[in-house]
């Protein structure tokens, strides 16, 4: 009963689910993430706005929640049929198939939800990852007044050349240049995550050939 050929559309579906929802951990889709806003207060949208916020609707990729769910429901669809149909001698079929369908539709929700928010996290660290990275070893000029030293607990700001992404950034405490307002910089590694802050020297200086050669 478990590998009987009229399950052919659960396990289709299984696969289907199963790729959509671990394709995000394979390949970059963050220009493809789509989010709902669920911000809706009051009248008859409110308890759809609940389920789709449980699912991950508007905490991650669209394309990602889908999948969780039509993944989880082709699993619970196939194995509750197999269990009714080991019960009663036959497969489901009529009112009975309707509604073990219905059941396996609904306990879908909750192992769907938890899904797609852990993979959702997963994916979004590491994007959040590759986009601070790619600042490293960029070009940029300084437009803040300044750019002072790690040790101060201050920041400067740095407009990146290819992206014209604005950047916090400091001096390393031993640097021999020091940085002013629209001098180029060379961006070396992180300084700090949270807040993310690089460090940055003068481009074409002893500070830059010491630490980017």
């Amino acid at each position: 009963m478990l590998f009987n050929t009229a399950h052919v559309h659960w396990w289709i579906g299984l696969a289907i689910g199963a790729i959509v929802t671990l394709l995000p951990l394979l390949i970059d889709l963050s220009d493809f993430e789509l989010e709902f806003d669920l911000d809706l207060d009051s009248g008859f949208l409110t308890p759809m706005a609940s389920v789709l916020s449980f699912l991950g609707f508007g905490q991650v990729p669209l394309l990602l929640s889908l999948g969780s769910f039509i993944m989880w429901f082709s699993l619970f669809g196939w194995m509750f049929h197999t269990f009714v149909g080991g019960g009663i001698g036959s497969l489901a079929t009529g009112l009975l198939a309707n509604g073990v369908t219905l059941a396996a539709f609904i306990v879908a929700f909750i192992p769907s939800g938890w899904l797609s928010r852990v993979i959702g996290r997963l994916v979004k660290t590491n994007t959040a990852n590759v986009n601070s990275a790619r600042h490293c070893y960029g070009l940029g000029a300084v437009k803040s007044t300044t750019v002072p030293r790690l040790s101060t607990g201050k920041l400067g700001r740095v407009k990146m050349d290819v992206s014209g992404d604005f950047i916090n950034v400091v001096l390393p405490d031993d640097a021999g240049s020091t940085l002013k307002e629209n001098d180029p910089v060379r961006v070396l590694e992180l300084a700090s995550e949270t807040p993310l802050v690089y460090f940055a020297v003068l481009k074409d200086s002893d500070d830059e050939l010491a630490r980017y050669s």
